[in-house]
């Protein structure tokens, strides 16, 4: 027999549930009326709520939950009063994560008046609207879900977490047992080796399986968003479109968690500074709706999410103005386009013209680039002057597996993921004796950096022979300059320790077969970098092949 705690814990894992949906639902239907199917659900999911509260003794939100259901029994005007419905489901998520309540407090009760007298309210547009819209359905699919599954089992977290740690240290353990039977070479090692590699495809697709079992789509992400837009647009009366395109491209439910502080952050800028007000859009020739787009896209092992806006644009000579007033570039510096644009990212900047519930403290930016770093991931943003602004967030599809290319600098080993490397070329002693500059591949000019140098790896020179990597992130390109290939591996990532955090051209830690730990390299900040010191300094850009 179940405890009342374990009760209690699970009558809030269903409220969470049902609470989603019914935000799900009401989001979904703007100031329109609701469909019939639309109509038994927002009922079913509002009586089971109902019933679950009673018999619990959370009598508060048995109350508002039926006062709702007086809504949904009146059904037409439930599109008007989808504002203090929306109210009613944050008031039952703070009941059903408090201790059962026996009472009515006034705000409570305020808000079951309200929601009585929801069905005589007017249905007048309100100053601020959002609309939502994403990919069409399969046919035949039910209006609010693309599958059904038949079979399905509840899984703490902390068990998956466990199942995860437990696929990394088999990982450790096999590749280590791999290093010793290479470097033994005798009649019976390489006997054993062939046995070890026939059973790696076992390994392998356990690995896969276990990291299934922690992807989720990141719909479910993208579904809070529309909460969101609808909010932050009533507050500062704009009219706003979203759009979803890939909301089934699954994530590992760890980076979910890590992504939902950066994207709350950025789809509130996107409405708040971004999309103009109506009659600033009219002005320029736009369409009174501003349109927000999320999209989600899988490349390799990692996973693309953009957010992007039809708004103003990012003014850049006002965040370079502001950026200067507070230190962050110094008076006579000249910035290019795109590090102009990087200093949304810097802690403390906003263009804000005053500090509200919204927006203007300057913290918000920071905190995707800092969360998304920490996840191992990137952020750059792209805007153009009343065109609007996108912002590309990519992460890792998982966080605790790495197949990556292993490099060597000096006494130092790096790893680059393996999806990101395009090729490797050797250099035989004509690489110039300069940190960085560009190289000539195939006619296409590539800059480059010299990894002991960039990462002060050592002083010692380089040998007579050194290998040039070439990585590919996004449309950039950057190619590295190491001392050799030590060759491909699968290794267990580790996060930053706070003393690496802000060391650049690096992403993460893995730990290796031999139980050392090595360095994930950060292709994108190192393009960025390489082709940053090419453009400023033009007479270290020396061609080599």
């Amino acid at each position: 027999m179940l405890s009342p705690t374990q009760l209690i814990q699970i009558f809030r894992e269903e409220s969470a549930e049902l609470l989603a949906t019914l935000e799900r639902i009401l989001m979904a239907l703007g100031d329109a009326p609701p469909g019939q199917e639309q109509l038994r659900e927002l009922f079913r999911a509002a009586h089971t709520l109902k019933g679950n509260a009673l018999s619990l003794g959370f009598v508060a939100a048995a109350e508002i939950a039926h006062a709702m259901e007086d809504v949904f029994a009146k059904g037409e005007a439930v599109g008007a009063a989808v504002p203090v419905l929306l109210e009613a489901i944050d008031a039952l998520r703070a009941l059903a994560a408090a201790e059962p309540s026996k009472t009515l407090d006034d705000a409570h009760r305020a808000l079951v008046k309200r929601l009585r007298a929801a069905p005589t309210m007017s249905v007048a547009p309100v100053p601020g609207r959002v609309t939502m819209t994403g990919q069409a359905r399969p046919p035949g699919a039910r209006e609010d879900e693309t599958e059904v599954r038949t079979k399905s089992v509840r899984v703490p977290v902390e068990k998956l977490d466990e199942l995860m740690r437990l696929v990394g240290e088999v990982v450790v353990a096999r590749e280590l047992m791999k290093d010793l039977l290479l470097r033994e070479d005798t009649p019976r090692s390489r006997r054993l080796l062939a046995l070890h590699y026939d059973a790696d495809r076992f390994y392998d697709e356990l690995q896969e399986r276990v990291i299934e079992t922690r992807l989720v789509a990141v719909g479910t992400l993208f579904e809070q968003q529309k909460r969101v837009v609808f909010d932050v647009a009533r507050a500062v009366g704009k009219q706003v479109r979203l759009s979803t395109e890939g909301a089934d491209t699954e994530v590992d439910l760890a980076v979910i968690e890590q992504l939902r502080d950066p994207l709350l952050h950025v789809v509130r800028n996107a409405v708040d500074h971004g999309i103009e007000p109506p009659d600033a859009r009219r002005a320029r020739g736009k369409a009174a709706e501003g349109h927000i787009r999320l999209a989600a896209r899988r490349e390799g092992s990692s996973v693309i999410v953009e957010v992007s806006d039809d708004g103003a644009g990012i003014d850049r000579a006002r965040v370079l103005e502001k950026a200067r007033s507070l230190g962050v570039v110094a008076k006579g510096a000249v910035l290019d386009d795109a590090e102009a644009l990087d200093l949304v990212f810097a802690p403390g900047l906003s263009t804000a013209n005053a500090l509200t519930e919204i927006s203007g403290r300057g913290v918000g930016m920071d905190v995707v680039r800092r969360n998304v770093t920490t996840l191992g991931g990137s952020v750059t943003v792209a805007s153009q002057k009343d065109a609007g602004t996108t912002l590309r967030i990519r992460v890792p599809l998982t966080l605790g597996i790495l197949r990556g290319f292993l490099v060597r600098v000096a006494h130092e080993t790096y790893v680059a993921p393996i999806d990101g490397v395009e090729e490797c070329v050797e250099v035989v002693g004509a690489a110039p004796a300069v940190e960085s500059g560009v190289v000539n591949l195939r006619g296409e000019p590539v800059p480059w950096l010299r990894l002991r140098r960039t990462l002060a790896v050592t002083e010692d020179p380089p040998g007579a022979r050194e290998t040039l990597l070439v990585l590919r992130h996004d449309a950039q390109r950057v190619g590295l300059l190491v001392d050799f290939i030590a060759g491909e591996s699968q290794l267990v990532v580790r996060p930053l320790g706070p003393l690496l955090r802000r060391v650049r051209g690096v992403s993460g830690t893995a730990v290796l077969g031999d139980g050392n730990a090595c360095l994930i390299l950060d292709a994108g900040a190192l393009a960025a970098d390489a082709s940053r010191r090419a453009n400023r300094h033009p007479e270290i850009a020396r061609e080599f092949s």
